[in-house]
């Protein structure tokens, strides 16, 4: 095993083994990996097969060995560059599978216990049944301000143009209706 590695080596396969286990490049992977994983993993949150860095670093060392063929004719100093857009990469692909995952999941779940879907379905007629009253006793300009904006997803600049006022007016008014909506939804 090289003890310090030269950045200006030329990989081969003859030292690809003894440069991905050296200590140098262990390090790097270690410091990009708990980098990687903690942007990816601890700030989306999702939950997932991965639980550390140490499986992050093993399917860093798992892919650059698949594609060793890429490295060879590189020097190191190329390698260490290429590192970080790898194990981003990594993240993305693990993060991926885990949304892919949690989908199927879901999936399988309104399968084995259809009523739980049910359940959702009739939870979200009784939101929207809320809803509508509430939009019912702000009054027919906030009503038909908020349905436009977000039910009918038209942009203020569009609204004030078409009402042929200020957007700062359709702005404010908006804001406004949406404090009163909260006003009535907490019975102030």
């Amino acid at each position: 095993m090289l003890a310090k590695i030269e950045d200006t080596l030329v990989i081969s396969e003859n030292n690809l083994d003894e440069i991905i286990t050296n200590e140098e490049i262990l390090r790097v992977i270690k410091i990009w990996s708990y980098k990687k994983i903690s942007y990816f993993f601890s700030l989306k949150g999702p939950k997932g097969r991965i639980s550390g860095v140490e499986e992050l670093e093993n399917e860093i060392i798992i892919k650059i060995l698949k594609t060793k063929n890429s490295f060879i004719g590189k020097t190191v100093i190329d390698f260490k560059k290429i590192l970080p857009n790898l194990i981003t990469n990594i993240c993305k692909d693990e993060l991926n599978y885990i949304k892919v995952r949690e989908k199927y999941s879901k999936r399988e779940l309104e399968i084995l216990h259809p009523h739980n879907q049910q359940n959702v379905e009739k939870e979200l007629l009784i939101k929207r049944d809320e809803t509508k009253l509430l939009l019912d006793t702000l009054g027919d300009e906030c009503k038909e301000l908020l349905l436009m904006h977000y039910l009918d997803k038209i942009s203020q600049k569009k609204i004030a143009d078409d009402l042929k006022v200020h957007r700062n007016t359709i702005s404010k008014k908006i804001f406004d209706c949406l404090q009163k909506l909260g006003e009535i939804k907490n019975g102030l």
